[in-house]
């Protein structure tokens, strides 16, 4: 038997209360890419990340041989790599910021949608021994996206973008937020 779970749009008002009330943060962050087997680090990319609560973002990714600029707000996207203009839309790469930028529940809900996570959907399960709820699919199914928040803090631990097609033509995304600290307001 499955115990009462809270709803998706009300864990998203509880995350983004919990996230705090600073009105910027610099985040300084290394990506690291590997290989099909995940036991090599094939890349490694470092990156300063600029957010403006609650819907403007700033990246810069710096890596050998390339320079990525990655700018949002309201208005639209633009990437400049190299030196070279494109408007474009986000990729599934810039999703990991939408849990940490998004401060209204409704907006949140909104760019969740739009990545496949249905925030109707919510269930419980565990991550390394800790107790959580996940957005977007009943655990333990992870062929469908999700975002995963921690039961006591509410904070987002995992957002879970699979393969698309569940072919294995395009790879799945996973993102990992951890060692959380509180600094000030957030």
């Amino acid at each position: 038997a499955r115990g009462y779970v809270l709803q998706g749009p009300h864990l998203l008002l509880l995350m983004t209360e919990n996230l705090g009330t600073a009105s910027s943060l610099v985040v300084h962050q290394k990506h690291l890419f590997y290989d099909d087997a995940g036991s090599a680090v094939q890349a490694e990319v470092s990156e300063t990340l600029t957010y403006r609560f609650s819907n403007a973002f700033r990246s810069e990714s710096i890596s050998p041989g390339l320079r990525r600029i990655h700018v949002e707000s309201p208005d639209g996207a633009a990437t400049i790599v190299d030196d070279k203009v494109s408007v474009q839309n986000d990729s599934p790469f810039d999703r990991f910021k939408d849990p940490l930028l998004f401060r209204s529940r409704r907006l949140l809900q909104e760019r969740l949608f739009e990545s496949g996570i249905n925030p109707m959907a919510s269930s419980l399960g565990r991550s390394d021994g800790v107790p959580v709820y996940v957005l977007g699919a009943h655990y333990p199914d992870m062929s469908l996206p999700q975002l995963w928040l921690e039961k006591e803090t509410f904070r987002p631990i995992r957002l879970l973008i699979p393969d698309p097609d569940g072919q294995g033509g395009t790879p799945g995304l996973e993102f990992r937020y951890l060692r959380w600290q509180k600094n000030n307001k957030l």
